[in-house]
């Protein structure tokens, strides 16, 4: 009981004299966005992400989006038949006619993109109903409509707003990478090892 006296008599102190040195300050205003001349468009936004380890797709003029996503899996995936698991939110048209199986066990996850930065390569993904889809898979394949891109990450953060952040949102840059242990750069460590990017 006295060590747990202490310490809390202790952090008081501390604190006390926390706020007696900042009390004569006046705040700072907050500097506003930062203006960088961020260059925007699916050219910037997919070498970025390539130059990540992503692999940028753009949906060829006229074909069913779900019809071409099967037969690019077809390619990608070493699977006799892959199976997917989708994302809330995923249109119909979107999803390619293939098996679905739950996030953990599924060879392909399926996501859209709310919106997307070129400047840093970056995708805004929905938290809405969790993001199993979005981490347990080893392939996580992101549709993103090119209006969507932005230049900067602040522009499509702001242009996300409207649809109601939630408590997150996922800042995908390409696929999950770690080098924490003896410096070695390993690729799916946290999240799906491939990260592919379809422009609609």
């Amino acid at each position: 009981m006295s060590a747990a006296r202490d310490a809390t008599t202790t952090r008081d102190e501390i604190l006390s004299r926390v706020r007696s040195a900042l009390s004569g300050r006046t705040g700072l205003p907050h500097p506003g966005p930062l203006d960088t001349q961020g260059e925007g468009g699916v050219g910037a936004l997919s070498s970025r992400l390539e130059r990540n380890g992503a692999r940028v797709e753009r949906l060829e003029p006229g074909a069913a989006p779900g019809e071409w996503l099967s037969h690019l899996l077809e390619r990608l995936v070493h699977e006799r038949e892959p199976s997917i698991a989708v994302g809330h939110g995923v249109p119909a048209r979107l999803i390619p006619p293939l098996p679905s199986a739950p996030p953990e066990e599924a060879s392909v996850g399926i996501s859209v993109a709310w919106g997307a930065a070129a400047e840093t390569g970056t995708l805004v993904l929905p938290a809405t109903e969790g993001r199993r889809v979005q981490l347990l898979v080893p392939l996580h394949v992101v549709w993103l409509e090119k209006e969507h891109i932005h230049a900067r990450l602040g522009d499509a953060l702001d242009s996300t707003r409207q649809r109601g952040l939630g408590a997150a949102v996922g800042l995908h840059s390409g696929p999950s990478k770690s080098a924490d242990i003896g410096r070695t750069l390993v690729t799916g460590v946290h999240g799906p090892g491939q990260l592919v990017v379809a422009v609609l």
